[in-house]
């Protein structure tokens, strides 16, 4: 709904628009099969703003997002393949898609960024993102996962989610080894290895 707010200044109080008429929708649908073992789900969200002050064309006037999952568990549960994918679609203003494009989650304007450049005319932006992983699912001793995952450029999923960055592409391993039961002077032990490395699209 829309919200205002009581600005005081040296002219005297004012009331001001600080949250337009919006509409937010989502909606979730999942199937699961096989004993519980695979399960099949997708998402979507939208987010609509009626914008008539000038001093809110900062916010985009249209967020979608959609997404599907996939989880697939293996050996009687102890190996699991968990995948996703989302995509985003934001309309507005030029002010508000230059605002997203040079925020923290974007940073079009970073000078390592080769690749990025701030489109001040642009009255959209999309993006997708997406990830793997497979590995140990239950709580034997061995400990071993890869995890894949990418956020292109433009994905924003923060009208009804959060992302804390876009343009990334990373990847863990994480290989371990854990006693859980007592011997001698240990209660318990474990040994880890943990690397990730990080890309940007440019890479």
């Amino acid at each position: 709904m829309r919200e205002t707010a009581q600005i005081s200044s040296p002219s005297g109080v004012h009331e001001q628009q600080v949250e337009p008429f919006g509409s937010y929708t989502v909606g979730r649908i999942q199937r699961t099969g096989t004993r519980g073992n695979t399960s099949l789900g997708g998402m979507v969200t939208e987010t609509h703003r009626s914008i008539s002050d000038p001093q809110l064309d900062f916010l985009p006037t249209n967020a979608l997002t959609g997404g599907v999952d996939f989880v697939q568990y293996y050996a009687n549960r102890s190996w699991v393949l968990d995948a996703m994918a989302v995509m985003s679609q934001l309309n507005g203003d030029r002010q508000a898609i230059t605002t997203l494009q040079t925020n923290a989650v974007h940073y079009y304007q970073r000078p390592d960024a080769s690749h990025l450049g701030v489109d001040e005319n642009a009255t959209s932006l999309s993006g997708h993102g997406g990830s793997v992983r497979f590995g140990r699912s239950d709580s034997s001793r061995l400990r071993l996962t890869d995890h894949f995952h990418w956020y292109s450029p433009g994905l924003d999923l923060n009208d009804l989610g959060y992302l804390r960055q876009a343009d990334l592409i990373a990847n863990q391993v994480f290989l371990g080894w854990a006693e859980t039961e007592p011997r001698r002077s240990f209660r318990t032990y474990s040994l880890q290895y943990m690397r990730e490395d990080q890309w940007d699209f440019a890479d």
